[in-house]
């Protein structure tokens, strides 16, 4: 029997490290120095189903660490485990990822056991790939680097509500080398945010989960510093 969720809207975040292409110029992870334990891909059976029981949460996702897709393949005891728990436990599954849907990686990928799946985009062309697989919610994430202008945030909320494809748009704020949060446009993106867009800024507002382990700050998860 499927257990009933009690916690509307709360969040458990799985974070992987399956490795990574690491070409996202904005990475916390690279340009901080940050290093993690490789994912153990049987986490997702019984360690993650006992967070699961406890904390009832509605939404599961999956993210980095190295981007969830790399090499999804040599991985897939995790996702059996991920796909089998979900519906056990029955919570909604959410993927991030920087790969684009006509990215082998993706297109190759199960993606119908996800109710939304959220694009970790770098530029306007991006967002010409971006397509709708089975019915999920789409969303785009872009990072707010120093060059990007008014226009250009502007430009990209213009694009996205006239889009077919794409549902939602949020724009996070980066963190420097020395993981601190920038600020950069930040009194647009707060004047519009839940109105043409979500804005992010960088604080640990999730349960993380790594190899059985819950987690209340991101940084925690990493065994090292920078290096």
């Amino acid at each position: 029997m499927r257990s009933v969720n009690a916690n509307p809207g709360k969040y458990v975040s799985i974070i992987t490290n399956f490795g990574c292409h690491y070409t996202c110029p904005e990475c916390i992870v690279r340009n901080n120095g940050l290093k993690m334990s490789e994912t153990d891909d049987f986490s997702t059976q019984e360690p993650l189903n006992k967070v699961l029981c406890k904390e009832r949460p509605e939404w599961v996702s999956v993210s980095g660490g190295g981007d969830p897709l790399f090499h999804w393949k040599d991985h897939w005891s995790f996702y059996e485990g991920l796909f089998h728990t979900a519906e056990r436990r029955n919570v909604k599954l959410e993927m991030h990822t920087s790969y684009l849907p006509d990215s082998p990686e993706v297109q190759d990928f199960p993606l119908n056991w996800f109710e939304r799946v959220v694009y970790h985009v770098h530029k306007f062309d991006d967002l010409l790939h971006v397509k709708r697989k089975f019915g999920e919610i789409v969303r785009v994430v872009f990072v707010v680097d120093d060059n990007m202008t008014e226009q250009d945030v502007l430009f990209i909320a213009g694009y996205v509500a006239g889009s077919k494809e794409i549902d939602e748009l949020s724009f996070r704020q980066r963190v420097d080398e020395n993981y601190k949060e920038t600020y950069h446009l930040h009194d647009l993106l707060t004047e519009y945010h839940k109105k043409l867009w979500w804005y992010i800024t960088q604080c640990d507002y999730n349960l993380y989960f790594h190899n059985g382990k819950v987690y209340t700050k991101y940084t925690d998860i990493f065994t090292e510093g920078k290096e």
